[in-house]
């Protein structure tokens, strides 16, 4: 059981170590999918404003694990510190299982967005995808 913990812990430590280093970014860039009458669809974002930055930043710092679903996703995310990108996630804000993947140290990894930056990222989302017709 001690070993059993000690693994769980070890494992966890490289993705911890990111993710409390993205509370220091200075840049995200977020890429949103959907679809148009025409065919797919990306708008690209890039939020340098600081309060908005550490927002999103402690958003997916210290959040629950989710399960590894199997889903469509709703845009890319990645956050920069002086240029250097510290993480990049793919995002699903869709419904109660709204949550973003990474691959660390060869691992996919699945952690739940926290409420207030989830309620910022679906607001720019549908300031930039229109409605499909």
């Amino acid at each position: 059981m001690k070993y059993l913990s000690l693994l769980i812990i070890f494992s966890l430590f490289p993705f911890s170590c990111n993710t409390q280093e993205i509370i220091t970014a200075d840049r995200v860039d977020i890429v949103f999918y959907g679809r148009a009458k025409g065919g797919a669809l990306r708008r690209s974002l890039t939020v340098t404003d600081r309060k908005k930055v550490l927002l999103l930043g402690k958003s997916f710092t210290g959040t629950e694990s989710a399960s590894l679903y199997r889903c469509g996703y709703t845009g890319s995310i990645f956050f920069y510190r002086s240029g250097k990108k510290i993480l990049s996630a793919e995002l699903n804000l869709s419904g109660a299982g709204a949550h973003f993947v990474s691959l660390q140290n060869e691992k996919l990894i699945s952690w739940r967005i926290r409420a207030e930056g989830l309620k910022l990222l679906r607001n720019m989302y549908k300031e930039s995808i229109p409605e499909e017709n």
